[in-house]
């Protein structure tokens, strides 16, 4: 698996994920189809085309996907770095609310009507488990074969975040897939990512349950962008505590580095960034995050377009998604 391949890769997985997703939407399969069909879909547009590219490179699956063996301390570390992180991706996610609504308020209140065994194994287990496989497995292994560990960690990250085909989602998941990519390249493995991304999926999950009622008021108010002054008001109480549990998130990520004895594959990460660059960069990346640009505006786009072209006449009655 090189950077070449990684790319064609995800180019891939966004075609099929923007192919199927339209006609969920635009067709009746996705009424027949029903939620629980949706999550695993959405899954295994991910898992298929990534074991089908590590059965072609014919490399051992434990190199391809990050699979390796952890100090056992890195299990509770993870989770107490997770917990130290959340304050900032509450920031980016009240920051991106200046904009557009709270999407992952609203998906989660979709969810909340299906049993919650069934929410957390998709939600806390499942989707994880294939997010980090697909973006810190054998994307990030490619990407790291061509570039500096700088790079393959951006660029990851980037398209981790794109992949969620939202603005609002985008912008924190690109903060988490660099935390993320960093525990990769240090430990070199995604068990410690996966840790982490269990307990911010789980810590949704969980509350989304407990708080059922909240969680749909906060995403009826989302429909219209909150206020902007609650927003800031928001963001000025928020950003101090994210300063600090940031700066205690960057101690951990060095104790991390010290258990694994890897500290100075911490200190290359930033020094790598000139020293050791590479063309992890191509047409088929390309592509897949235009592709995935014109997906995000595609809301924007049938809103504008809505009063001109009549498009309940043409589409099922069920559909909703993109209020046509």
């Amino acid at each position: 698996m090189n950077a070449k391949k990684a790319g064609i890769l995800f180019c891939a997985i966004v075609l099929s994920y923007t192919t199927i997703e339209l006609l969920l939407t635009f067709t009746r399969l996705g009424g027949m189809m029903g939620v629980e069909g949706s999550l695993v879909v959405s899954e295994l547009i991910m898992i298929v085309p990534c074991l089908i590219a590590f059965l072609a490179c014919k490399e051992p699956f434990a190199e391809v996907f990050g699979v390796k063996k952890v100090h056992p301390v890195l299990i509770p570390l993870s989770i107490v770095l997770t917990w130290t992180v959340l304050p900032l991706i509450t920031c980016c996610n009240a920051f991106t609310m200046y904009f557009v609504e709270n999407e992952a308020a609203a998906i989660f209140d979709s969810l909340s009507e299906l049993p919650l065994p069934l929410v957390a194994l998709f939600s806390s287990v499942i989707a994880p488990v294939c997010e980090e496989w697909t973006f810190r497995g054998i994307l990030y292994t490619g990407f790291r074969k061509n570039g500096s560990a700088f790079q393959a960690i951006l660029l990851t990250a980037v398209l981790f975040g794109m992949f969620h085909m939202n603005l609002n989602q985008m912008v924190y998941a690109m903060v988490l897939g660099i935390f993320f990519a960093i525990l990769r390249e240090v430990t070199g493995s995604i068990v410690p990512s996966i840790i982490c991304h269990m307990t911010v999926n789980g810590g949704s999950t969980i509350m989304m349950f407990l708080e059922a009622d909240k969680v749909s008021e906060v995403a009826a108010e989302s429909a219209d962008v909150l206020n902007a002054e609650s927003i800031s008001m928001l963001l000025c109480m928020l950003i101090p505590i994210a300063a600090l549990a940031t700066a205690l998130a960057l101690g951990l990520l060095i104790k991390i580095a010290k258990t694994q004895k890897a500290l100075p594959k911490l200190q290359n990460i930033v020094e790598g960034r000139v020293r050791d660059r590479g063309k992890v960069v191509n047409k088929a990346v390309i592509l897949g995050m235009v592709v995935c640009i014109i997906f995000v505006m595609l809301p924007f786009i049938l809103g504008v377009l809505g009063d001109v072209i009549p498009w309940n006449d043409w589409f099922p009655s069920e559909v909703t998604e993109y209020d046509v």
